[in-house]
């Protein structure tokens, strides 16, 4: 019996046919897979082959890896894209991954959910959360170097909309829907200052959102420490949150009470999937939050953070509160002052003449102070010359019963970060406004793109002085799913997270890739994120490839196959029309000076068509895949595969024809 020869020359190697073979092929055909000799990458440290789904996740989490610490930080999920990459590209691809904006076309930053992580502008790939590579002997290692925003105060007017309504404004000539401005002027430009949003009440629309997420962490300040009376500090320190609020001269503090409030939304509410938890590859998106119709905006308000004008404000002070709703309550809950607990509370002098004031808040970390007592959302007032200008006087505290007034991150009732994004926004209570209310919305912002997107003047640069030891937290490191044995520890105090453990097994599988163990979580010291960071055990000379076999499959060919553990997480199967297996591995434990995978099957495994009746065939098409069924990548020109063919009912093949001589000589 003669072969059949098939090559990819000129052609993909993983994927090729060949024409003009002019077979007969007679009734109840069968094929067998001769052999095989495919071009494989050299498994050198400058060809590692990553493949989606078999080798390109990794899972981090800001906090220690021990399940008995509270998380006050969803862990994160990071993938790169198939393809062959030496060590530096793949460093690279791993550092973009981990910088938020890894195969966005967008400024959303999903990505990366942790601010203090983003890349910064001057070294994209050795800033955040960033992938690093030694020199001899060649390891990876995963490193923190914190980063924050300095000149990013704004917001995009395009971006603030009514919490119920899907258009910027309620058009002329048709009654306005709750929550869509009745006028295009009622979310405009503030008109002292651009990069101030300005929100104006109407009977159509009461309630306002900040779409651009919020910047969460850290921006360099530390609690209590503001700078004096003038410009802002330069370094971002000052910069947070801001409501601001032209108060006009002589007008009675008391309108203003129970007319409006101010806060932060996490996407808990305004978003179908939760942040973190392995929602859509999207996200939250720029119009999710007007999801929250049901949720936010309607029949009372869902903040996480908030803040309102007191009853006890008098004609010769407005006072401030701030509460907070426990993040835990389902959606029906609403911001109630009774039920909600005080965060703190400041008193604005009421003003002799005009003045401009801010209600703020200010993400803050604290190094060293482990999970709980790490983060804190400050909350305080300060006046300004003029909307976003110079500071007048000293910043006044929001206190609470004597102690200092903060919102404290935890992963319970203010598990605020668990939840990222978070949005600003602010509502108005009246049914009908009636006064000059307008409150203006500013912010540092997680997606800020500087240069681009209405982003002007913003940078994003290392948080100095203390860049490399920034990081509040120990930061966990899973590159494969977790052992049992180090998951279910006898001893309690050294069993691993759960939800990286989840996480882990559905997404981390880079390890072996890249030389990190596997089993287990990796952890970084609080204090040495940037100099030491996770090394990987093993140098690149041990890396592993993505495959250890070939499926060859025939997709023109009805052969009747099945790949398992393709089609769901649980398992199940797809259908592939597969002749055969064959390996990719040699006899080497390190470097191959050779790039042949060369099979030859010893045991014949004849493969059935099922055909009725005799058919033409003069093209055969070849499909190369790993085991569930995705082609394979980083196989090199050209590939090689000779099989046979025979008929059990008219005996065995030739080209042009089939052989008569009788079934005898099968």
């Amino acid at each position: 019996m003669s072969l059949i020869v098939l090559n990819s020359r000129g052609q993909d190697p993983a994927e090729f046919e060949n024409h003009g073979l002019n077979l007969k092929l007679g009734q109840e055909t069968q094929f067998c897979l001769c052999g095989a000799n495919l071009n494989r990458c050299p498994r050198a440290s400058d060809n590692i082959t990553i493949t989606t789904g078999a080798n390109n996740g990794w899972v981090v989490g800001n906090g220690e890896n021990k399940a008995s610490a509270e998380v006050v930080y969803s862990p994160q999920v990071y993938s790169i894209r198939e393809g062959v990459y030496n060590v530096a590209q793949l460093a690279d691809e791993m550092s973009a991954a981990m910088g938020g904006a890894y195969g966005q076309t967008d400024d959303k930053m999903n990505n990366q959910k942790i601010s203090t992580w983003r890349k910064t502008d001057v070294a994209p790939n050795g800033s955040g959360l960033w992938c690093d590579e030694s020199a001899v002997p060649v390891k990876m290692s995963i490193k923190c170097s914190q980063c924050k925003i300095t000149g990013g105060v704004c917001s995009r007017t395009d971006r603030v909309m009514g919490a119920l309504g899907g258009n910027p404004y309620h058009p002329a000539g048709t009654p306005p829907p709750n929550g869509i401005p009745t006028n295009s002027t009622d979310i405009a430009d503030n008109a002292v200052n651009p990069l101030y949003t300005a929100c104006v009440p109407s009977v159509g629309c009461k309630n306002f959102i900040d779409t651009d997420p919020l910047w969460n962490t850290g921006n360099s300040g530390r609690l209590t420490t503001f700078s004096a009376a003038g410009p802002p500090d330069v370094g971002g320190s000052d910069d947070g949150y801001f409501w601001a609020i032209d108060l006009p001269g002589g007008t009675d503090p008391t309108i203003f009470i129970d007319k409006f409030r101010g806060g932060i939304v996490s996407s808990k509410w305004c978003s179908a999937a939760q942040s973190g938890t392995g929602g859509p590859a999207s996200g939250t998106n720029t119009l999710a939050p007007l999801g929250a119709n049901l949720e936010w905006g309607m029949n009372g308000n869902r903040f996480d953070l908030w803040w309102e004008i007191n009853p006890r404000t008098t004609a010769a002070n407005i006072q401030v509160d701030f509460y907070s709703t426990d993040i835990r309550k389902g959606p029906l809950t609403r911001s109630s002052a009774a039920s909600d607990t005080k965060v703190g509370s400041l008193v604005i002098p009421a003003p002799a003449g005009p003045e401009t004031w801010e209600i703020s808040m200010r993400p803050i970390s604290v190094n060293g102070a482990g999970a709980v007592g790490s983060f804190q959302i400050e909350c305080y007032a300060r006046q300004r010359a003029a909307m976003g200008g110079n500071f007048v006087g000293a910043a006044i505290q929001a206190t609470n019963g004597g102690m200092l007034g903060y919102y404290q991150i935890n992963g319970t009732d203010q598990a605020l970060y668990n939840y990222l994004p978070m949005f600003q926004a602010v509502s108005y209570r009246e049914d009908v406004p009636a006064g000059p209310f307008v409150i203006n919305l500013a912010a540092i912002k997680h997606n800020t793109t500087p240069g681009k997107h209405g982003f002007p003047g913003a940078v994003i640069e290392a948080n100095t002085p203390i860049a490399s030891v920034d990081n509040a937290l120990q930061i966990s490191c899973a590159f494969s799913p977790l052992h049992p044995n180090n998951m279910y520890n006898s001893i309690p105090a050294q069993q691993l997270r759960g939800d990286m453990n989840d996480l882990s097994k559905r997404y981390a599988s880079i390890g072996s890739s890249i030389g990190f163990e596997v089993g287990t979580i990796q952890e970084m010291a609080q204090a040495t994120t940037s100099t030491v960071g996770v090394e990987g055990v093993n140098d690149a000379t041990y890396w592993e490839g993505s495959d250890v076999v070939a499926v060859v499959q025939l997709p023109n060919i009805p052969l009747h196959g099945e790949l398992g553990a393709g089609s769901t997480v649980w398992g199940g199967s797809n259908g592939g029309r597969v002749l055969g297996v064959v390996s990719l591995r040699d006899d080497e434990t390190k470097y191959s000076l050779g790039m042949n995978a060369y099979t030859e099957p010893s045991l014949e495994n004849w493969i059935d068509v099922g055909n009725m009746g005799c058919d033409a065939l003069n093209q055969l098409k070849v499909k190369l895949t790993d085991a569930q069924g995705r082609k394979l990548i980083g196989l090199y020109p050209d590939s090689t595969i000779w099989l046979k063919v025979r008929s059990k009912q008219q005996g065995n093949m030739r080209t042009g024809g089939n052989d008569f001589r009788g079934t005898e000589y099968r």
